[in-house]
């Protein structure tokens, strides 16, 4: 793209940077569809041979993670409703059974509602208020669900902190004695692993089965 100046011209379909220091002579320059306008962050031309664009591109699944999260979330909501609602007729039936009357059982709601942690320690700090008790687990989660967080490799001698090699395996057959002699070799390849899925969001699906057996 042989033009002289840097300079973004946008047209009636696409937006076109370039940059050149010579007329007729080297230059470069970008096309990009104006649909992707609002996704461009900048572009930085660097010489008359090299030039960056950044653009923002999302995932092709993101809006259907974000529905099957949102209708995981109503779930939830509605059958903590659910269990609300029967601990509550429960709750008073049971003293109206015993006692006759309902306000023991209104005052065992009363308190039950208030239940909240009492502590929380900070560094070296024991915050025992509500807003710091709540700042406390707001920066937390914060990080934890962050881009920056990631896992890192800690060399083991054992495998002792492992499950009872008495448990039985999933259905992928691996059983935890077969983890524990392989921990050496497995520990950085499960941390790859892992880090993947936090950078990613996408945990396996083989990882969500399991088998359940009534005694």
């Amino acid at each position: 793209m042989q033009r002289t100046g840097e300079e973004i011209e946008e047209r009636s379909h696409y937006i076109m940077y370039h940059k050149g220091e010579v007329a007729g002579h080297r230059g470069v320059g970008f096309l990009v569809k104006s649909k992707l306008k609002n996704q461009i962050i900048g572009y930085e031309g660097i010489s008359d041979r090299i030039a960056v664009i950044h653009i923002k591109l999302y995932n092709k699944h993101h809006k259907a993670n974000q529905k099957e999260i949102s209708n995981l979330s109503n779930q939830i909501c509605e059958s903590m409703r659910k269990d609300r609602r029967k601990r509550r007729i429960n709750t008073l039936e049971n003293h109206i059974n015993r006692t006759g009357g309902t306000r023991k059982a209104l005052k065992e709601l009363r308190e039950k509602g208030k239940e909240w942690i009492p502590m929380l320690k900070d560094k070296e700090q024991h915050i025992t208020s509500r807003d710091g008790i709540q700042n406390i687990a707001t920066n937390y989660y914060r990080m934890l669900y962050s881009n920056q967080i990631k896992i890192h490799y800690k060399k083991s001698k054992d495998g002792k902190k492992l499950a009872s090699c008495s448990e039985a395996p999933g259905p992928d057959r691996i059983t935890n004695e077969l983890m524990k002699g392989t921990i050496k070799d497995l520990s950085p390849i499960l941390t790859e692993i892992f880090n993947e899925i936090i950078r990613t969001g996408n945990i396996p699906k083989q990882w969500a089965e399991s088998h359940i057996l009534y005694l």
